[in-house]
């Protein structure tokens, strides 16, 4: 992805007819979407949607459009902000658009979904409860390689995490699948930087040899204790498709990684019934990690 202009500020747009101007653009520029499949291992300022992306985010906007068309539907017409990532390379999408202070959750789609997906699943219990939602498309492309790396997740969230004013300690971080099992990586780097977040979700992504940052982590390259003082909610399906990938056995050898690297898990959910996207699909598991969120934060 080649950066964007100078000239395009990440901020809203005004006005339907140049927000209809600038999703035609989007979408000229896209030649097709890859079909989604059932597993997802790695094989915005007033009623008007906030639409503001420099050139080097536009082919991935368009992607992820054109992948979650009702999501998108759904976050323009819950008003969100989508606006460009601060290094102008890819998007979020944000609600309350103009949010500032307060408590937050920070969420990373799956590898075949995007965050308008993201955005959606957190939506109604974010409102809910009066915390801001910011959901980052990490998958800038079709493979592995065109994604933001754990360093460039973290520095997105914690640069919008500071733009949203959301002080140290009151932000949660989520991951799903592909992306849980790089917020371990984001979660250490945390802990060495500003501290955001109270609370990090690995939703259904084991940790394991091979992915971004495991050696640093969990094999010793940023020493015994990286994840001190991270606290956890763990969660898989009892059905999971893939259990050597996101299902429970490599999240149960997930739970003793982080204990051993110094990190608490405050819970670990198991919901026998539930098949990959089991998090969000039974209301009742995400309300746990939320209220676990509330406590650690009152």
């Amino acid at each position: 992805m080649s950066p964007g202009r100078a000239g395009f500020q990440d901020g809203a747009l005004s006005g339907g007819a140049m927000l209809g101007l600038a999703l035609a653009a989007l979408a000229a520029g896209v030649g097709g979407v890859a079909a989604g499949a059932a597993s997802e291992t790695e094989t915005v300022d007033a009623r008007v949607t906030a639409v503001a992306v420099p050139a080097g985010s536009r082919a991935v906007l368009a992607r992820a459009r054109l992948e979650s068309p009702a999501r998108y539907r759904q976050a323009r017409a819950a008003g969100a902000r989508i606006a460009a990532t601060p290094d102008r390379r890819s998007f979020y999408v944000m609600s309350p658009p103009g949010a500032r202070g307060g408590r937050a959750i920070v969420t990373f789609h799956g590898y075949l979904s995007t965050a308008f997906d993201g955005f959606a699943h957190f939506r109604a219990e974010a409102a809910r409860r009066g915390y801001t939602l910011i959901a980052v498309q990490w998958r800038l492309g079709r493979t592995s390689r065109e994604s933001y790396t754990p360093r460039q997740m973290y520095a997105q969230a914690r640069a919008l995490l500071r733009r949203a004013g959301v002080g140290r300690g009151e932000a949660l971080l989520h991951g799903y699948s592909s992306a849980a099992a790089r917020v371990y990586g984001v979660a250490a780097l945390d802990r060495r930087g500003s501290r955001r977040f109270a609370l990090a979700v690995g939703d259904a992504g084991g940790a394991r040899p091979g992915l971004p940052m495991y050696g640093e982590v969990f094999g010793g390259g940023m020493g015994p204790r990286p994840l001190a003082g991270t606290r956890w909610v763990l969660f898989c399906g009892g059905r999971d498709p893939d259990p050597r990938l996101t299902g429970c056995p490599i999240m149960r050898r997930t739970r003793t990684l982080i204990r051993r690297r110094g990190g608490r898990v405050e819970r670990f959910l198991v919901d026998p019934r539930a098949s990959h996207g089991g998090f969000h699909e039974n209301p009742a598991n995400q309300r746990v990690a939320l209220d676990v969120f509330a406590r650690l934060t009152r």
